[in-house]
Order: C-alpha cells, then structure tokens, then sequence
C-alpha cells in the first residue's frame, strides 16, 4: 500500500487528483478492516483470559497505554519527516504496521489453537 505515496505514482495521478483520493480510500479501508480482523480476536482474548474483578482495571490502563502512545507516535513521527522524505518514512510506517498485524494476528492464531487443544 505504501506504493501509493511513491513520486512518480503522485505524479502520474496529479492529472487528476481524484483518482488518488480513490485509492487512497480503498487502501485506507482494506487496512481497517485488517485492523477489525486483529482487534476483535484480541479484545475476545483479553475479556475471556481476564477475570472480572479485574477486566475494567485491564482496559482502563489499555486506554492509557494508547491515549499516550498518541503523542508519542506524532513525535517520532515528526523527528523522522524532518530527516527523510514523507513518502519514505510512510513506505517504511505501513511496512511496519502491516508486519505487526500479521505477527498478532499469528500470535492469536496460535492462542486459539492452544486453548482449543485445552
């Protein structure tokens, strides 16, 4: 996907920039729905392996640990475009993401399999 921010492919869509605002939309779709295929698994995970006493402490400090995340992802990601070209530094982020959600997506994957053996 990170193909899309690449010069010539900007430059090669400038002609008419509602062709890129096309992709980048269904790019920006089939990655959140890659998101809603990780996330639901996950939060199952965390609600059924937590007990209830504690599963409102669980999320509260999920919430935190991701309002922070926040602030700090626009940081190193600000430090980095000052550096590098945008599109490198959005070619290497979705390179990243995509890495990470398919090694969660393993990781529940393999869970499940444990549990089921269980």
């Amino acid at each position: 996907m990170a193909w899309i921010f690449v010069p010539s492919v900007l430059t090669e869509i400038n002609s008419n920039p509602i062709h890129y605002f096309i992709l980048l939309g269904a790019c920006l779709l089939l990655l959140t729905t890659g998101f809603m295929f990780v996330s639901i698994p996950v939060q199952t995970m965390i609600q059924n392996a937590t007990p209830e006493a504690y599963l409102s402490r669980v999320y509260s400090l999920l919430n935190i640990m991701s309002k922070g995340a926040l602030p700090l992802g626009a940081f190193v990601y600000g430090y980095f475009l000052e550096l590098v070209p945008v599109y490198a530094v959005v070619a290497v982020t979705v390179g990243v993401l995509v890495a990470s959600i398919g090694r969660i997506f393993r990781m529940v994957t393999t869970l499940r399999q444990h549990s089921n053996q269980s």
